[in-house]
């Protein structure tokens, strides 16, 4: 008999904390030959893989990591971007756009992050949307450089939000983006698949 427990995270809503996970991983695996646990994305980017591999592993319980497709290149690759080009975005960073408190992550080096000559992608940006853009450009990136914001990357109700680094904030809030997203902003961008302007595309076509 298989059996699902949600231990599924989301902004607003009560979430089963990430000790609590852990706990969970090492009581089934006793009790179980196999389980699995199933993350959206790559585990590895912004998933706390390292947290539960610790406890697993400190159990002494034997496990496997499958790798997934982490949200910024599979928001990119559905919208026909690529993230590096030869001559024109050699570098591509991956950040969060939030603390582990929710709030704008203070101890990046914005200053660093204003000057890539490349393609940035921010993780959970949306409460921090404001911050993140006016960081950047009041440090020097270009505020009309292409930007785009993808909603629920890969699934139903995916939803893509475009425009420049200078006013994708605003454009978001027209729009009622909701977490989760990622941002993506570099010279690839302008190369995007779809309008600047919101489109809603759900199992392939857009609409």
């Amino acid at each position: 008999m298989e059996i699902s427990v949600d231990v599924g995270k989301a902004p607003g809503r009560p979430c089963v904390g990430q000790g609590h996970i852990n706990w969970l991983l090492v009581d089934w695996a006793r009790r179980r030959e196999h389980i699995v646990r199933l993350k959206g994305g790559d585990p590895g980017v912004f998933g706390r893989l390292g947290e539960e591999i610790d406890a697993v592993r400190s159990a002494g319980i034997a496990f496997e990591v499958i790798p997934g497709v982490t949200a910024a290149t599979a928001a990119a690759a559905r919208l026909g971007i690529s993230l590096t080009e030869r001559g024109s975005a050699s570098m591509l960073v991956f950040a969060t756009g939030t603390d582990q408190t929710g709030h704008h992550p203070a101890t990046l080096d914005w200053d660093v992050l204003a000057r890539v000559e490349g393609t940035l992608a921010f993780y959970m940006p949306v409460g921090a949307l404001d911050s993140i853009t006016a960081s950047l450009t009041s440090l020097g990136r270009d505020p009309r450089e292409p930007a785009i914001l993808v909603e629920q990357a890969g699934v139903d109700g995916e939803r893509v939000i475009a425009g420049r680094l200078g006013d994708i904030a605003e454009e978001a809030r027209a729009a009622g983006l909701a977490a989760p997203a990622v941002l993506i902003t570099g010279p690839r961008v302008a190369l995007a698949s779809v309008p600047l302007s919101v489109r809603r595309v759900l199992a392939g076509t857009a609409t």
